[in-house]
């Protein structure tokens, strides 16, 4: 028999059973594979884990290789993060000779519907936080999450390691909702990319490329931003997932982010300000242009806002902004970031007492970070801020403080061995302070022309502070001065949660024109040291310390004293007190200046005694010796009730008056400390 017959026949035979185990191959597939998927199969990949779960609506196949799914959702879960990957339908081509080994291999993923959510663990003590509450929900986990205090999943060893790789090639799915943390988009998307995840093992993304909008990007339920479109790029180059800790996950992270939309009001910062804080936006809107390279920001990262107009409330502060604002975040060079602001004017209104009010132009700002690793934790490295023109007032207990002029201000914070710093630059044209009762006359100070200097180094900062005044003026009642000042201090910072300093230095007014009614004197001039006075300005400004004094004379003082009636209008002239010199040591707190004088020397009289003042009222002691002729003496009385010159008056009697002080001293400490800010402040 022919060969070429043979094989006909053994070809007409083997067709049949080759297409009969086809078609029952093909079948058995269709069967068992079907079956697989509708008893929850692909969920049965992660049942080894607690990391990883999953499962669908509805899943079929119809070719070797090909599955369609419907309703897919993937949970994942560790210690910190919490997510949520939705898909609608999707079309995935598996590898199958690939899934004997473990592993779960998609060639190709098609679908529609994508919906990602995201979400980061809380601590117990921050759950009911308003940021809190706009966190996606995710089903299968409680809200809020809070970070659980049981102890984590012991490691899978390399031998009893029996989890499913999971590796998306060729992914291209439409999606409709982003939520990540408190912010939602909306709109239509698109992502494409692969990955390879090896549980508690090994991962790598990308590139994988999101492309948004247009669509919304909702904060708590509300619209955030609109009109937002953009792409992110992002590579997670290959790691092993049990090195990081915390942050140094970045490191293992390069992206690129360009974003854009329309800020509509600005509510959505409220979610992460402090109760009762809230900020409004008009105009405004958002860039952002981003890179990281292995976790560090390039140096050309970008994020830019601006508005027509904003305003940060956070009762009882309130600044508003008026057009144009920016405030933009840069990648600097030198491994820092920075953020800066820039305001064509803003205003400014502060509490009542011890806060700032006004307004100001040509407004600008910065701060910058001590780096630009995402990988690292970053500090405050130092700010600055300028107003090109500006006008604030300020309140302490009676007396209202407003003042115009420009000002430079920077800080610089210790990084990397460098020392901080402080740096102060301010003119004021005009500076005027108004007592709303005086001490005991209604006064008022005006400065036309000042200008502070102050350079501050080291921990604590130390360094010069220089205070100049051409033709300041001082008025109270039928009193007035008019000189000029300067202060060449030296500044030691000595609280660190407030303004506090220590001073040493001097202060000399000179060339000045005081009058009394029809009384004049010129070319007076003081000298006042300041071995180490301690001042801090809170609520208040309070002083302690001893200073040295030095008068061309005391007329000053004398001629106001005549003016009011406390010592007979001859003493001036018999008595000018010619090179007055002592020591005073001063107190103030809250509302009470206490002024003690050991000893006062001019001419032939020497001073001692006691002089206090709170808003309204001035009360004291005074003892005037003949320095030669002990027993010539007066008592002078200050206050409301006071009485003439006491003459003869002993050590005794100023005792006496000293102890009265004293106790007043107490009863107005305590007093006026345990009132409320705003009762002291009289109008």
């Amino acid at each position: 028999m022919p060969r070429s017959a043979s094989l006909r026949r053994w070809a007409r035979r083997a067709i049949p059973i080759l297409v009969l185990s086809g078609a029952l191959f093909f079948a058995l597939y269709v069967a068992i594979g079907n079956a697989f998927l509708r008893f929850g199969g692909f969920g049965k990949l992660f049942e080894s884990t607690r990391s990883v779960d999953a499962d669908y609506a509805e899943a079929w196949t119809l070719w070797p290789g090909v599955v369609h799914v419907r309703g897919l959702r993937v949970f994942i879960e560790d210690h910190n993060v919490q997510s949520l990957i939705a898909i609608e339908r999707a079309t995935v081509h598996v590898s199958l000779h690939e899934l004997p080994f473990k592993v779960f291999h998609a060639t190709s993923v098609r679908g529609s519907g994508l919906s990602v959510r995201f979400r980061h663990k809380v601590m117990p003590e921050s759950r009911d936080a308003p940021a809190v509450s706009a966190l996606p929900e995710i089903p299968r986990f409680e809200d809020p999450p809070v970070f659980e205090a049981t102890a984590p999943e012991a490691p899978v060893s390399d031998a009893d390691y029996a989890l499913w790789t999971i590796h998306l090639e060729d992914v291209d799915v439409r999606a409709k909702e982003v939520f990540v943390e408190q912010f939602q988009y909306v709109g239509p998307a698109r992502a494409v990319g692969a990955f390879r995840l090896m549980p508690a093992r090994h991962l790598w993304v990308g590139p994988a490329r999101l492309l948004l909008g247009p669509g919304r990007v909702l904060a708590a339920g509300r619209d955030a931003l609109r009109s937002f479109s953009g792409t992110i790029d992002c590579t997670v180059h290959p790691f092993d997932v049990r090195i990081p800790q915390g942050l140094e996950v970045f490191r293992n992270i390069s992206a690129r982010l360009s974003l854009h939309g329309n800020v509509v009001d600005g509510r959505a910062a409220d979610l992460f300000l402090e109760p009762g804080t809230s900020v409004l936006v008009s105009g405004g809107g958002l860039g952002v242009d981003v890179g990281l390279d292995h976790g560090v920001l390039t140096p050309t990262s970008r994020v830019s806002f601006a508005a027509l107009s904003a305003s940060v409330a956070a009762p009882p502060r309130v600044v508003k902004f008026r057009g144009p604002v920016a405030v933009v975040g840069t990648a600097e060079e030198g491994g820092r970031a920075r953020v800066s602001l820039r305001s064509t004017s803003a205003t400014l209104n502060g509490p009542e007492c011890g806060g700032i009010s006004g307004a100001a132009s040509g407004l600008s700002a910065s701060a910058d970070s001590t780096s630009r690793d995402a990988a690292s934790e970053w500090a405050l490295a130092g700010g600055a801020f300028a107003v090109r023109d500006a006008t604030v007032s300020t309140r302490w207990d009676d007396v209202t403080v407003v003042a115009a002029g420009r000002m430079r201000f920077s800080v610089g914070l210790p990084v990397e061995g460098e020392r901080p710093s402080l740096f102060l630059d301010a003119h004021a044209r005009s500076v005027r302070l108004v007592a709303g009762k005086g001490p005991p006359e209604r006064y008022r100070i005006d400065l036309p022309d000042a200008h502070v200097h102050s350079e501050l180094h080291g921990a604590p900062l130390r360094g010069p502070i220089t205070v100049d005044v051409a033709r300041g003026e001082m008025t109270s009642g039928s009193v007035k001065m008019i000189g000029d000042l300067g202060a060449r201090l030296q500044a030691t910072a000595n609280d660190r949660h407030g303004l506090g300093a220590t001073l040493g230095g001097a202060v000399d007014v000179h060339d000045v024109d005081f009058r009394a009614g029809a009384d004049r004197v010129a070319g007076w001039w003081g000298r006042v040291e300041l071995p180490d006075l301690r001042v801090s300005a809170g609520r208040t400004v309070e002083l302690d310390g001893t200073v040295r004094v030095a008068f061309r004379d005391g007329l000053p003082g004398l001629l106001a004293l005549s003016a009011g009636e406390k010592v007979p209008g001859f003493v001036p002239d018999l008595f000018p007190l010619r090179k007055l010199h002592g020591t005073l040591k001063l107190h103030r707190r809250c509302s009470l200046l206490d002024v003690q004088v050991p000893e006062i020397e001019g001419g032939p009289l020497t001073l001692s005694g006691r002089i206090q003042n709170v808003p309204g009222d001035t009360r004291g002691a005074l003892l005037v010796r003949f320095r030669d002729v002990g027993f010539l003496s007066a008592g002078i009385e200050l206050g409301k009730e006071a009485s003439g010159p006491s003459l003869f008056a002993s050590d005794a009697w100023l005792g006496r008056e000293e102890a009265e002080l004293a106790a007043v001293e107490e009863w107005e400490d305590a007093r006026s400390c345990g009132q409320p800010a705003r009762s002291t402040c009289v109008n």
